[in-house]
């Protein structure tokens, strides 16, 4: 039970840092009509740091970006979860 509960806090704060992420980039393609390179473009003027995925520290801690998609590791160590920004898709990917 205790680990259910950790795992949907902690899913619940990375939805959170998620949508920061993503409000900060589709406000980054407003000013500037495309999406950006790296999620490093967004900090200062859209976020003052790149927020980590959950509150746990370790190496799976840490959304990746690739072709406008962010990924994290939704259930250490293997199962991932994407978030496409130009579909407004999330996706659970295979392991």
């Amino acid at each position: 039970e205790f680990r259910r509960v950790l795992f949907r806090s902690n899913y619940k704060i990375a939805a959170s840092h998620l949508r920061l992420l993503a409000d900060a980039c589709n406000q980054y393609r407003a000013k500037t009509k495309h999406f950006p390179d790296q999620l490093q473009v967004l900090v200062p003027d859209y976020l003052p740091k790149i927020p980590q995925v959950k509150y746990v520290l370790n190496f799976w801690n840490q959304f990746t970006y690739s072709n406008h998609t962010i990924i994290w590791v939704s259930f250490p160590p293997s199962e991932k979860t994407s978030y496409n920004l130009e579909t407004d898709t999330l996706t659970k990917l295979p392991n």
